[in-house]
């Protein structure tokens, strides 16, 4: 079977395992290909005493070279030959002696020649070292109402199929969000976070967050057969959904 007859996993792969061979830098660092999909690459290294620095940390020249193989991996894994522009990394954590860091790459777009990737190094114990810092701009009580893309969507294509009838004269229906904190949301999606959130309250965002409505509760829109997101975790995890890389 030629390349071109391969789907777009299996290409992915064989490019991946091909780059790899040759890859004689990753290789001298004992970086490992994990695995590698369209637009996704995992990649592995441990620690070693000829990467530690004079304060006893892992270099950060050698956190940024497994970021930058696995970003490497990423955007070739079309299977077009591709190379950085520019890079810039955060440090969120020291690596130390003996620790297994893991690089996840994730394309987030990608527009004729250029794309942008996302790196995240984490240990083995999940803990951020290198990443992107978030800044939430208003305070962690700071509610509003919530509901997930994936019950809107669904609300529309319900109210689609409704009959004049049933929506009577008022065709507008409120559809319930249920009442979450900034907090709430960061701890249901920290776990799967590949960096950190700092709450620093701006004062005019937080001025209109805090006039806007806290939670919505719809009769009309339950007896219409319209569904709500059940909890804060569900609404994290179907827009964690709509961030995985093709497969």
């Amino acid at each position: 079977m030629s390349r071109s007859e391969l789907s777009a996993p299996a290409l992915a792969a064989a490019t991946g395992r091909a780059m790899y061979a040759n890859d004689h830098a990753s290789q001298a660092l004992g970086i490992v290909l994990e695995e590698v999909r369209p637009g996704y690459a995992r990649m592995r290294m441990t620690v070693r005493k000829d990467m530690v620095n004079g304060h006893d940390l892992c270099h950060g020249g050698i956190i940024f070279t497994l970021a930058d193989s696995t970003f490497a991996f990423a955007c070739n894994s079309h299977n077009h030959v591709t190379v950085a522009q520019g890079a810039a990394i955060e440090f969120l954590a020291p690596g130390r002696l003996g620790d297994v860091l893991t690089a996840v790459g994730e394309e987030r777009h990608v527009r004729g020649r250029n794309g942008v990737y996302d790196i995240a190094v984490t240990n083995q114990d999940g803990e951020p070292i290198a990443g992107r810092d978030y800044v939430c701009p208003v305070r962690p009580d700071t509610r509003i109402a919530c509901i997930s893309l994936g019950r809107v969507v669904e609300s529309l294509l319900h109210a689609a199929d409704l009959s004049s009838d049933a929506l009577g004269a008022d065709r507008t229906v409120l559809l319930t969000g249920i009442s979450a904190s900034a907090r709430q949301l960061w701890d249901a999606a920290r776990p799967h976070a590949r960096g950190r959130v700092s709450f620093e309250p701006d004062a005019r965002i937080q001025a209109v967050m805090d006039t806007g409505c806290k939670a919505t509760l719809s009769a009309r829109a339950a007896r219409l057969g319209f569904r709500h997101s059940a909890s804060v975790e569900e609404i994290i995890t179907e827009y964690l959904a709509t961030l995985s890389p093709a497969t």
